[in-house]
């Protein structure tokens, strides 16, 4: 099979999107300013969230229970961004970095034990085995509760 390059090419190529000289009706950018400003404000939203997780696992890590350094953390989405979960205080975890490489590196063990959700669960409704003795419930505080229960 005879392969065809652009110089043999029988029709000529199209512009499907104008260029923009001024004349074309293309969606101006916001200009830096406000991009900035919006990214400040999800920023300190973001910094509000994490320390409110920060506080709420006592400074340990949810998985281990060892201490966490406050400067050097990760902050855990429960239900996974790509699978639509949310910046929530109860859709996140607070886990030292090697403890969140773990749950990515055994996603069968992280779903066995809550801390990651399936895309229909409702994370505030999902028990964590937290410190891998103790199922709670995640919200503004941790609240103990026996996973049987919950699916009765």
């Amino acid at each position: 099979m005879k392969r065809r390059t652009r110089l043999q090419a029988k029709t000529r190529l199209q512009r499907h999107t104008p260029l923009g000289n001024g004349d074309s009706k293309l969606k101006q950018a916001k200009p830096m300013a406000q991009q900035s400003a919006k990214k400040r404000a999800g920023r300190r939203n973001w910094e509000q969230l994490r320390t409110a997780v920060l506080e709420r696992s006592n400074g340990c890590c949810d998985l281990c229970a060892f201490a966490i350094d406050p400067a050097d953390w990760e902050c855990h989405h429960r239900r996974l961004r790509s699978q639509g979960g949310l910046d929530e205080v109860a859709n996140l975890v607070a886990l030292h970095d090697l403890c969140h490489d773990r749950l990515h590196g055994d996603r069968a063990m992280a779903r066995d034990t809550g801390f990651i959700v399936h895309r229909p669960d409702d994370p505030a409704h999902t028990p964590v085995l937290r410190h891998g003795s103790t199922w709670a419930l995640p919200g503004e505080t941790w609240t103990p509760v026996d996973p049987e229960e919950l699916a009765a």
